[in-house]
């Protein structure tokens, strides 16, 4: 549990509701890094979206800490690795905060000015954190949450603060000098570093800061070493698809910003991009739907159809207006019998397992949602929800669903619950129920403000909106809902399950919740 600050020495946020450690995590770009702290355990980067933390021992990283946790929202300026337990203390452009591994806590306060420099006593590191405000030197006791002004500082070579860039490189001139190879990266984009630490138990361990490689280890001797890559090429993520043991997950890219798939495993322990899979053009991407079948990724996005193979293959291919598409904006994927449909804002189309495009004739219209059903494929469109059945080449109504006026309005998102399929309009839903085909219309009980995405789940369908997210038993006609902002920090773009756990793509970022824990809320 989170110790409640004084309001005036709040610094860090506190977080919405309470969720164990791990139930809940926000992933989002960690590339721009402001301060690099390291004890013999651990590494601890602060980046403009939240607190890393790279297990040395055991090669591999832990949780990340973000605003939601209780990360400061007030850029980091330093960082100072804590030997009184796993934990960093960080100096902001408000104050300091302090974050105890161990305990999973987090405490803060203001220093007028912001904390320009800090160390520790390393003799007394259970005294506190000193800190040079605009009104001079104070100390932080430990558990203490305002810095009282000191007189007599500890001697300079009892100071354990932050490690100059400067100095470092100073230390490692071969790492200066080959400086240009560790910050070009495989586009050719140059870097910079930003901070630096070095390993107290391992001084020719060298880890830096960058403004958008992330962090990097390099040995100080040698030069050699390279990125420790962790989190999305992109602040939001916009769509999202189960894989074997993990997602693939996609962010709308405006121009000039990096664009590419990435591959979260459940445990997040190792980040894959993959930026050649979008091509190399700067041109904005809007990203609308994301479908993994058989080993292979489409990506449905403003610019055509992305075809991305996963099997350790890097390249793909767009399908677009030029190959035979009805509209180069497409909109939804769905399975088909012999390949995959496609439904843009011009009709329909199938792109076959052989690879070529065929189009549905007798509909021009914008297809945004479409589920298959064996070999039947249900599709919502701005006329309503309609179905496509087996040689058909336009979407009918059948006589249950025209009894239904409500899912005569534009369909928002579709899915395939069991054979229960179920429909979305802005701010109603509608289900068949695949015993006697009749429809059911009714609205959530629970805030999600406009539906966006749906998901299906034993017993029921995930609803992702843009006020929250909310799960709809349908035997039991119950709601249980995750709201924006209080356990959700933005609008919900697409949602997924995997295993045991829930995956959101929203305009903050991807987040993994526990389905257990969301479940119970």
């Amino acid at each position: 549990m989170k110790r409640v600050l004084p309001a005036l020495a709040l610094l860090t946020a506190l977080p919405s509701g309470f969720w164990r450690p791990g139930d809940r995590v926000l992933l989002s770009d960690f590339s721009v890094i402001t301060a690099v702290a390291a004890s013999p355990f651990m590494v601890y980067a602060a980046t403009q979206n939240g607190l890393l933390i790279y297990d040395r021992g055991a090669d591999h990283w832990a949780l990340p800490q973000t605003f939601l946790d209780g990360y400061p929202t007030a850029p980091v300026r330093l960082a100072v690795a804590d030997p009184v337990g796993n934990g960093v203390w960080l100096g902001t452009a408000d104050g300091w905060a302090h974050y105890s591994q161990d305990l999973n806590q987090w405490d803060g306060g203001i220093v007028p000015g912001g904390v320009r420099d800090a160390f520790l006593d390393s003799q007394d590191p259970t005294s506190g954190l000193y800190v040079l405000g605009a009104t001079g030197w104070g100390l932080i006791p430990r558990g203490g949450l305002i810095a009282t002004p000191v007189r007599m500082l500890p001697p300079s070579n009892r100071r354990v603060g932050p490690l100059a860039l400067g100095a470092a490189l100073a230390r490692a001139p071969v790492v200066s000098a080959m400086r240009a190879r560790l910050l070009t990266d495989s586009r050719l984009r140059i870097y910079q570093f930003t901070a630096a630490a070095q390993s107290p138990d391992r001084p020719d361990e060298l880890f830096l800061g960058t403004t958008g490689m992330g962090l990097l280890r390099v040995n100080a001797a040698s030069g050699e070493g390279g990125p420790l890559p962790f989190g999305l090429p992109n602040t939001g993520a916009a769509v999202v698809a189960a894989g074997p043991g993990g997602v693939w997950t996609v962010g709308s890219a405006r121009a000039a910003e990096r664009r590419g798939v990435t591959w979260v495993p459940d445990d997040l322990s190792r980040f894959t991009l993959d930026e050649n899979a979008l091509g190399r053009g700067t041109s904005v991407l809007l990203a609308r739907r994301l479908l993994y079948a058989d080993q292979t990724l489409w990506l449905a996005t403003d610019h055509g159809v992305y075809q991305i193979p996963t099997g350790g293959e890097t390249t793909g291919r767009v399908l677009d207006l030029g190959a035979g598409l009805p509209g180069e904006n497409a909109l939804s994927l769905a399975r088909a019998p012999d390949g995959v449909w496609v439904g843009t804002t011009q009709g329909l189309a199938v792109i076959t397992n052989a690879g070529s495009v065929v189009r549905m004739p007798g509909y021009d219209r914008p297809v945004p949602a479409m589920v298959a059903q064996r070999e039947s494929v249900w599709v919502g469109t701005a006329d309503g929800l309609g179905l496509i059945e087996p040689g058909a080449q336009s979407p009918t109504v059948p006589p249950a669903l025209a009894a239904q006026p409500s899912l005569r309005a534009p369909i928002t998102a579709v899915t395939n619950a069991h054979d229960t399929i179920v429909a979305a309009t802005a701010d109603q839903l509608g289900w068949r129920d695949p015993a006697t085909g009749s429809w059911t219309v009714l609205r959530p009980r629970a805030p999600v403000g406009t539906i966006t995405a749906l998901a299906p789940d034993a017993g029921g369908v995930w609803i992702g909106g843009t006020a929250g997210v909310v799960f709809w038993d349908i035997g039991r006609q119950t709601f249980h809902g995750l709201s924006v902002p209080g356990d959700i920090p933005a609008a919900v773009r697409d949602l997924t399950v995997e295993g045991d756990y829930l995956w959101v793509a929203s305009d903050a970022g991807l987040l993994r919740f526990s389905r257990d824990a969301a479940l119970h809320r």
